[in-house]
């Protein structure tokens, strides 16, 4: 998001990754549904697993947790990781391309 907001700016933006692949590292790969929208990408049946409506957070010492449930509205989502961040690396689709 940082190249994506300094691109938008006029930045020449060239982001280089770390590791040989994506999503490597242990996740839980469960995300609200702000997360999409702060991706600027929609819930796609390519990244989304299952459609959760509540969640519990647990510390990684189980000394505190936090619940949230909804009823009816989808809260956020189980997703493929490295669905999720290929699909974010991808942006733009061509060297050059407008925004």
């Amino acid at each position: 998001m940082a190249a994506r907001c300094a691109s938008r700016l006029g930045a020449d933006v060239l982001l280089v990754e770390a590791k040989e692949a994506f999503g490597l590292k242990p996740c839980g790969e469960g995300v609200s549904s702000h997360c999409f929208e702060t991706a600027e990408l929609s819930p796609s049946s390519d990244v989304v697993i299952e459609k959760i409506r509540g969640f519990v957070v647990h510390a990684p010492d189980e000394s505190k947790r936090v619940r949230l449930v909804s009823e009816g509205e989808v809260q956020g989502y189980i997703i493929d990781k490295r669905a999720f961040l290929k699909k974010m690396a991808s942006w733009p689709k061509t060297v050059g391309q407008e925004l």
